[in-house]
């Protein structure tokens, strides 16, 4: 909403100094552009995970924001919605561009290692994913462990699944 009322104030600043139509669209498009509304509006995720991945990065988003005010169980759970949302896209995207992949069993390990064997990621998002599996691994089978996930990591990890929608998006 913000975002809107902001547009419409700068459109009229636009519309003021007179600049030509062709150039104004290509300003709303960069201004209005949301790379995680791409992904979540893409060819490759159902209409339920569409949804479902909506609701858990609205969720993820608004948690980065306040990453050090809210509680280590909120953090928590925001690392484990990134975590199924990458597992989701990441296999969505993988079987879109090698649907003989759907017969297969592809755990996470095998996710990150095609991503990276076919250039949709690079060697510093493998080593960010290898991590991230780790510490998922560590928090479901070592009861009582916790997490030590800054905000950066898990802005990283919203920018792989950015860059992994793009690049499936060229090929």
């Amino acid at each position: 909403m913000a975002k809107s009322i902001a547009w419409k104030l700068y459109k009229e600043v636009l519309e003021e100094i007179q600049i030509p139509e062709e150039t104004k669209e290509k300003i709303e498009k960069q201004f209005k552009y949301d790379p995680l509304l791409q992904i979540i509006s893409s060819q490759i995720l159902t209409s339920e995970e569409e949804q479902a991945i909506k609701a858990d990065l609205d969720y993820i988003q608004e948690k980065i924001a306040k990453w050090d005010k809210i509680r280590s169980e909120e953090q928590t759970l925001s690392f484990l919605l990134i975590y199924r949302t990458l597992e989701t896209v990441f296999r969505k995207t993988l079987i879109s561009l090698f649907p003989e992949l759907e017969r297969e069993e592809v755990n996470f390990i095998k996710l990150i290692d095609i991503l990276k064997n076919n250039r949709l990621i690079t060697e510093d998002a493998s080593s960010l994913l290898h991590e991230i599996r780790f510490k998922r691994n560590v928090l479901f089978h070592e009861p009582g462990k916790s997490l030590d996930l800054g905000k950066d990591t898990m802005n990283k990890l919203l920018y792989v699944i950015k860059e992994i929608m793009d690049k499936a998006e060229e090929k």
